[in-house]
């Protein structure tokens, strides 16, 4: 086969040639362009980085301005920033001369500084020198050199665990003794420690603190300790709680208008020294749902801050918990708070040790859930060991409500009819009403605090209350006799009269069913041991017994069945009588003692109103009997009698 371009012409070819060479050409040009736009957008991109890095530099070395002894931090900060910087970034530094030369001139201010001071030490040696040998004494002798005064310089206002630097003024500057001790002054009622000149307070409120050398005394000074938020803790703010991936050592959660969470759960770290959560329960009275707390194992002590903080735990955890053993937990109450546990759940579970601290004017609830249907209240807290309540608040605890008993489930069938009686025979008795179902127990109250060791000191209003006992449920209604079989006649009606059959009687209605028992009042106060110092003022009140549940009511007699029809009156079979009404069920009993408000200890060294036992509980009523079966018609014979009514059933005892 031939080649398809053999007979074009060579100018074909030559032309094909040049358009390729052409096109090849032009897309060279076309990538060359393009690269050289992306290098030009790529140093674009590169000095828009360098001027955004180097323009903070830039900014913080012009604040410099005039060069002083007290330029120091500043100098320091711009020669920080400038080294920080990438080395090929450094030369857009336009003003860098001006940070040099700051350096240069602050190094000579306090060359001549020293200079000064040196040359005053010597003379004052030579004048203190003279003195001595002339025997000359007074200001020009040793006591010019002696502290005359003291002013305390630092600042008056830090978060709590924020390390405070403590620094003075002394008069004269060139006293020859100027170490300082510290001493706290008064009440230290937030747990303020000295060390080293650094002063590291643990709670809300103030401290006052006075510097001593010798015998020179400052005047006291007073220092407030304020919340975290004022302190610039690191912040978080939701709406819907987060993955923390990075805990801080002081932690600050803002949940200023939340309503509620998905399950949320908050695990507090073992590296976490104190952690502060803030709401806005003193504005709106709102309680923020499903949020739970954790506290992990850890070597060292814990603060957490809770400020106008009200949250409720969701039904799968408690409110404020901890994994294991911790040593020492402290809670700070600061405003309004309340901490919850949902159903059946415990507002507070920890294992170790824990302290309540409420400051002045502070309103605290601690309130465990209530018990679901026949379940047991929850306590308001739980603890594994000592539980300090701390402060001049005030603080309830409430153990939750048992839940009510169930009502049994009313009967309301009616039993089979009685079968017809046979040739001459009599009817066959209704059947007997099925029973009602009984209502459930009532669950036990929670109790308002139960621990291993108890410790009351500070000047608190504490109230202290068990969960009341929930309610039996009422039994169910019995349910109804079946009609008695109608009697049997003959095959044939014999004139001359002959025997028949009667109406069967009707049938016995059902029992009704028991009422549930009642469930226990809550105690107050559960503790092995208690230790009670300082003024507080303390109420106690176990919580109410329920009542028993009402016993159901019987259930209603069959009617009697008919008699057959004989060849006489006298031979007519009579109708069956009616049947008995059902039993009442019997009523749901209460608790036959009073719960004590205090189990296991008795409370001194604090005003404290009598502790109130429960009030006692009621016993249910026993059911109404049900009424008797209506007569059968004698149909001739005489008519059967009505039913008689059953029986009320007996009440549950009571406390």
């Amino acid at each position: 086969m031939k080649n398809s371009g053999e007979n074009l012409p060579e100018e074909y070819f030559n032309e094909s040639m040049m358009y390729c060479a052409a096109c090849h050409f032009n897309e060279a040009i076309a990538i060359h362009e393009a690269k050289k736009a992306k290098r030009l957008y790529e140093k674009d991109i590169e000095d828009e980085r360098k001027r955004q890095m180097t323009k903070p530099v830039i900014r913080q070395i012009s604040l410099i301005g005039n060069v002083d002894l007290d330029s120091k931090d500043d100098i320091r900060v711009a020669r920080k920033a400038y080294n920080d910087l990438p080395n090929n970034y450094k030369d857009s530094v336009t003003n860098y001369e001006t940070l040099k030369e700051a350096e240069r001139e602050y190094k000579r201010l306090v060359r001549y500084k020293h200079r000064k001071r040196n040359k005053f030490l010597l003379v004052s040696f030579i004048v203190i020198f003279v003195a001595s040998c002339l025997g000359i004494g007074g200001y020009y002798g040793y006591d010019a050199f002696q502290v005359k005064s003291i002013t305390i310089s630092c600042e008056n206002e830090i978060g709590i665990g924020e390390p405070l630097n403590l620094t003075t003024k002394i008069n004269p500057s060139y006293a020859w003794n100027k170490k300082v001790s510290w001493e706290i002054v008064g009440d230290n009622e937030i747990n303020a420690v000295i060390t080293n000149n650094t002063l590291v307070a643990k709670s809300i409120g103030q401290v006052k603190i006075i510097a001593i050398i010798g015998e020179i005394k400052s005047a006291e000074f007073e220092i407030t300790v304020v919340s975290h938020s004022a302190m610039g803790w690191v912040s978080y703010g939701y709406s819907s709680m987060p993955n923390v991936d990075v805990w801080d050592e002081y932690m600050y959660f803002n949940f200023k208008g939340v309503d509620a969470f998905d399950n949320a759960i908050i695990s507090i770290p073992a590296t976490t020294k104190g952690v502060e959560f803030v709401g806005d329960y003193d504005i709106r009275n709102r309680t923020i749902e499903n949020l739970n707390i954790k506290v992990s194992a850890r070597a060292t002590n814990l603060d957490i801050v809770f400020t106008n903080f009200a949250y409720q735990s969701s039904s799968s955890s408690t409110a404020l918990s901890s994994d294991s053993n911790i040593d020492s937990c402290k809670v700070t109450l600061n405003g309004a708070n309340a901490i919850k546990g949902n159903s059946f759940k415990n507002a507070i579970d920890f294992k170790g040790n824990i302290e309540l601290n409420a400051l002045a004017g502070s309103g605290n609830f601690i309130i465990g859930g209530n018990g679901v249907t026949s379940g047991n209240g929850a306590n308001g807290a739980v603890v594994d060991g000592t539980i300090s309540l701390t402060g001049s608040g005030d603080i309830t605890f409430r153990g939750g409500k048992g839940g009510d008993g169930t009502n049994g489930v009313d009967n309301n069938s009616t039993a089979s009819q009685g079968a017809n009686g046979g040739t001459n025979q009599k009817g066959v008795t209704g059947g007997t009403g099925a029973t009602g179902s009984n209502g459930t127990n009532g669950g036990n109250g929670g109790n308002g605090i139960n621990t291993t060791s108890f410790v009351i000191n500070g000047n608190l209003n504490l109230f202290f209350y068990g969960g009341d006992g929930g309610n039996g449920g009422n039994g169910g209604k019995g349910g109804n006799g079946g009609r008695g079989g109608d009697g049997g006649g003959h095959a044939w009606i014999d004139m001359l009269g002959g025997t028949v059959g009667a109406g069967g009687d009707g049938g016995a209605g059902g029992v009704g069913g028991n009422g549930g028992n009642a469930g226990k009042g809550g105690n107050a106060i559960v503790a092995a041991s208690a230790n009670v110092s300082g003024a507080s003022i303390i109420i106690a009140r176990a919580g109410k017994n329920g009542d028993g549940g009402k016993g159901g009511n019987g259930g209603l007699g069959g009617n009697g069945g008919n008699g057959a029809v004989g060849g006489t009156v006298m031979y007519s079979g009579s109708g069956g009588t009616g049947g008995r009404g059902g039993n009442g069920g019997k009523g749901g009993n209460a608790y036959t003692d009073f719960v004590p408000a205090l189990s296991g200890i008795t409370i001194s060294g604090a005003t404290i109103q009598t502790p109130t036992a429960s009030s006692v509980g009621t016993g249910g009523s026993g059911g109404t009997g049900g009424s008797g079966g209506a007569k059968g018609a004698g149909n001739g014979g005489s008519p059967g009698g009505a039913g008689s009514t059953g029986s009320v059933g007996t009440n549950g005892s009571r406390s």
